[in-house]
Parts: C-alpha cells; structure tokens; sequence
C-alpha cells in the first residue's frame, strides 16, 4: 500500500490492535492507512459525526475509508450531546476533544480493542491544544507524535497515496467565530453555506471565513488570494445575502 512509513507502520504493528480517530485529514489519513498495512484484520477506525463538520469533511472521510479498503463506523451525534461545547468558550477544543475520545473509546472497547490512537503530529506540539489534556484523559496515543514526524513527511506521504478526494487543511466549524460568541445549527450551516457558495464561485479550494460581528475574514491559499480579490464583488454580494456588510480578505492567506 502507498503511504507506507515504514517506523510508523512497525510502531502500530508491535501495538497488536488499535482503533483509529478517523477525520479524513491528512494525519488521521496517514495513520489509518499504516494501521491497515500493520495490522489488517485488528485496526478499527472510528468517525465521531459531530454539527460542527461541514459536509465536505464528511464525505472526504467516508470516501478515503472506502478507498483504503477499510470498514469505517460512525457515531452520530447531535447538539443535544454537544451543550458545553455550543457555549464555545475558551475551552471549547477540549469538549470537543473530549467528546471525540470517549465515544471512540465507547466503540473500541465493544469492539475488543484496548489501543486508541490519534493523529497529533510533532508540529503540533509546538503549539497550545486545549484538546491534547482530554486525549490524556483518555489515555488516547499519538504514534505520530511519538514517533516525531511532522507535517512536511505527512504531506509528502498524502501526495504519494492517490486518494480520491483533494486534500484540504481544514478545522471544525466552531473555529468560524470567536471564543464565547455561541453556536447553533443555524450559524454552523450559514458559515458552511458561505464557504461552500464562494468556493463554486471563486475557484478557491480552500477558505475559511471567521466571523468578526459585521464583518467577515477571509482566508485562502497565498498562492489563491488573487482569485477572492478578483472576485471581491461577488464575494461581498455573497455575504451581504447573509447579513454581513463588511469582508476583508487576508492579505496573508492560511498557511496553518
């Protein structure tokens, strides 16, 4: 199998089972395709479908599940289990979190498995994740991580493994708004709805919107910002239909 680094693969392998947090992002993607080729008939990968993915998300890993060969489970959640995370506070990444690793748990442990594994990388120990004090929680393991291999190898990997949707870096929903500004259905969905609707008309393929009262930040690719400003008529057209008047685009672009 394509995607094959082979430390990760012999790590996962000594392991003896393990259940995946499956996203469909790039480090999930990568350490689910390493369980398969470790541990072919003892690796369980497991999607916790949460209001805050945007339906792309969703397909992306339902589509990169099949392609690897691999029976994914899905537990479905709905707002009513997400009510400490609606308050989207400071510590909304570690309700997430929290929620994520302990219904993988709930499913690994029905299943027989006793090894649960997600996909933090050493890059990300750079940075402050709320979330990774729930991951130890739940005793969850991080082979990429561990292992200390970071984003560059793991694009690198992802380029080599033909998967059959185009690799995007994206967040949860939740990200689209400010700590302590509360979510809903209806705001999750009209950020999608944004995103999904200046994408078709831009050709951007990634963007992300965050929500700043009236006005709206846009952030693409670098090597993409020209198509919004391009458009910036349009895209601001888009918006108003939503209620926002005011939109600046990142002269920046996304790069995290």
């Amino acid at each position: 199998m394509k995607g094959i680094i082979p430390e990760l693969r012999d790590g996962l392998c000594k392991m003896g089972n393990v259940a995946v947090c499956f996203s469909g992002g790039l480090d999930s993607t990568v350490l689910l395709a390493n369980a398969i080729d470790a541990l072919p008939d003892s690796h369980l990968a497991v999607m916790i479908d949460m209001p805050i993915l945007s339906e792309r998300q969703r397909c992306a890993a339902i589509r990169i599940a099949d392609f690897l060969g691999t029976r994914l489970i899905t537990v479905r959640l709905s707002w009513k289990d997400l009510v400490e995370l609606m308050d989207n506070g400071p510590e909304r990444c570690y309700y997430c979190k929290k929620t994520i690793y302990s219904n993988v748990r709930r499913v690994a442990e029905e299943h027989g498995f006793t090894n649960i594994a997600a996909g933090e990388n050493i890059d990300d120990k750079e940075t402050e994740r709320p979330g990774r004090r729930a991951g130890t929680e739940e005793s969850i393991i991080n082979p990429l991580l561990d292992l200390g291999i970071g984003r560059s190898v793991i694009e690198e990997t992802v380029k080599k493994m033909g998967l059959p949707v185009c690799m995007i870096k994206d967040t949860c929903m939740a990200t689209r708004f400010p700590t302590d500004m509360p979510i809903d259905e209806e705001k999750v969905r009209m950020a999608e709805d944004c995103e999904r609707t200046i994408r078709m008309n831009t050709g951007v393929r990634q963007l992300r919107i965050k929500f700043r009262e009236e006005e709206a930040v846009l952030l693409t690719d670098p090597d993409e910002i020209c198509k919004l400003d391009d458009n910036r008529d349009l895209v601001r057209k888009i918006l108003r239909t939503k209620g926002v008047e005011s939109i600046r685009i990142d002269p920046d672009g996304y790069t995290g």
